[in-house]
């Protein structure tokens, strides 16, 4: 139900953790190691402002490298490490004027100088992060062969989170790899791992991903010093986003306590004015508290998530009037998932608009996961649309063929029509989700091991049979006609997850010994 939300505070969280560090541009590692060089002349003040001084000059030269992140590093050094008050205070001006702009307050566009420049910053690197054009990362991957000087880490990162977004995740998973090739030093560098780690953690790749975490853990105690925290950050962001990906929910609510701490301490560094750790901190109490059965404390946790979230629009209202922020209220569904329609003050009516006009909001961001959610949040709210919007989002699922989740939208989809006595349409869909998973829970165990499999099940397959189980029995009363092979489909499902793991000990080890490589073969035997 809150999933889309908890993504967008998430990844909002992330950008955050690494915004002050993001390279832009060709000459931005030159200005990253002038920048370095500064804190190497910490004994020295007035050499040290000088070499500010010769830093600010630079970015004041060159477009490209005039970007929030820049300005508010050297707002950084000129209130810390080099002091000049006056140049401080410029910078800030600098880097809130930019972020205006990227939130709407002002809508003009920069002039980054040439014209690959200003295709690249100004068309191709946003539109990688919108669905209006389906094409949008093949566009991204053309322009950097032809412009090699912009092929960086950070470039074909974004261009692989296209292709996931899309749903392509054969490009995704290509282009996450092919950007570690532009990785340097991290030490001296800061590379942000945090995409590829949820691709691997939502594809069922678990070691890697655990393995990838370890690496940001390793680089906050062995990097540079100004990189440490950075580091440290994205690792508590990696652990949260894996232990809810993987159902670890105890651990998840740890983990999202430490983010709240560390978003609050980069709120207060940055003098944003409108603090929105506590909105994060409840929101992810209460997905929390609710995959853990702990219902009045879900409730009591959606109700302050709520009230933060009021408080944040309303700051966000008053420091920034031209950017729409739209009411999103979570309780009133939740109220709605355990029943409780009574409590609700408000009208379903009341509730479904809000909800319509949120999602309008950023409606060219939202890919298929997004659409799915805000399906299944109509549905909870009992507005016939949620049935067209399911049946796209399907439809788009069936035409990627490999999309991790994929199965998760035909289970609730299965699940409302049984709710609403549609018993055709819920044997229907729930034989298309069986039918799906037989195939992708085989893959699972034989790409990624035994363990994955289990994960992989508590975590997103898990409901959808229990739901089914209650479909069988509510047939048997309902609809007897349809019991016999709904029973025999629960029997199949039973064998299915019992053997599974059978199954997928037995395919690899039919690969590894039908390999040509005979030292393949023996090192498996």
């Amino acid at each position: 139900m809150t999933k889309l939300k908890l993504h967008s505070i998430l990844l909002f969280t992330a950008i955050l953790v690494i915004f002050s560090f993001a390279a832009t541009a060709q000459t931005q590692e030159d200005f990253q190691n002038k920048y370095n060089d500064i804190f190497l002349q910490a004994a020295d003040k007035k050499k040290a402002l000088s070499l500010a001084k010769e830093l600010y000059a630079i970015v004041e030269k060159k477009k490209e490298l005039q970007t929030y992140s820049n300005y508010a590093q050297l707002k950084f050094l000129f209130e810390n490490q080099a002091k000049d008050a006056g140049l401080a205070i410029a910078c800030n001006e600098k880097a809130e004027k930019i972020m205006k702009a990227m939130v709407g307050v002002q809508g003009d566009k920069h002039d980054y100088g040439n014209d690959s420049m200003n295709l690249w910053y100004n068309s191709i690197y946003p539109g990688l992060y919108e669905t209006v054009d389906p094409d949008n990362a093949k566009k991204g991957v053309a322009f950097l062969e032809k412009y090699t000087s912009f092929q960086s880490f950070t470039n074909y990162n974004s261009i692989a989170h296209a292709f996931e977004r899309s749903g392509d995740f054969t490009n995704a998973q290509k282009y996450y790899e092919h950007s570690l090739k532009f990785v340097k030093n991290e030490g001296k560098e800061y590379y942000t791992y945090l995409g590829y780690i949820l691709y691997l953690t939502r594809s069922g790749d678990y070691p890697k991903a655990e393995e990838y975490i370890k690496k940001i853990e390793r680089l906050s105690e062995t990097a540079d010093t100004m990189w440490q925290e950075s580091y440290r950050n994205e690792a508590i962001t990696a652990h949260t986003l894996f232990n809810f990906q993987t159902g670890d929910y105890e651990e998840y609510i740890r983990y999202s306590n430490l983010q709240a701490i560390a978003l609050a301490k980069i709120y207060a560094i940055n003098k944003l004015p409108c603090p929105g750790q506590e909105m994060t901190r409840f929101t992810n109490a209460a997905i929390a508290t609710e995959y853990l059965k702990k219902y009045d404390l879900a409730e009591s946790n959606w109700k302050s998530r709520d009230s933060a979230y009021a408080a944040f629009i309303k700051c966000n209202r008053e420091q920034y009037p031209n950017n729409k922020m739209y009411d999103y209220s979570v309780l009133p569904l939740y109220l709605m998932k355990r029943g409780k329609e009574k409590k609700l003050p408000k009208p379903l009516s009341v509730y479904i608009n809000e909800l319509k006009n949120y999602y309008a909001s950023f409606e060219k961001y939202i890919d298929v996961t997004g659409q799915f959610y805000k399906a299944t949040q109509l549905a909870f709210y009992k507005s016939p649309e949620y049935k067209s919007l399911f049946i796209s989002v399907l439809e788009q699922i069936r035409k990627a063929k490999n999309f991790q989740e994929s199965t998760k939208p035909f289970s609730e989809f299965a699940y409302f029509n049984m709710r609403d006595r549609q018993w055709e349409d819920a044997k229907k869909y729930y034989t298309e989700l069986f039918s799906l998973n037989q195939t992708w829970i085989n893959d699972i165990i034989f790409s990624f091991g035994e363990r994955a499999f289990v994960t992989y099940y508590n975590s997103k397959l898990k409901d959808g049979y229990e739901n089914f189980h209650s479909f069988v029995k509510l047939s048997k009363e309902k609809q007897p006609g349809l019991f016999p092979a709904l029973a025999e489909q629960a029997y199949n499902n039973l064998l299915l997850t019992k053997s599974s793991s059978l199954q997928g000990t037995k395919k690899r080890k039919e690969a590894f010994l039908n390999s040509n490589n005979p030292t393949i073969a023996t090192l498996y035997e």
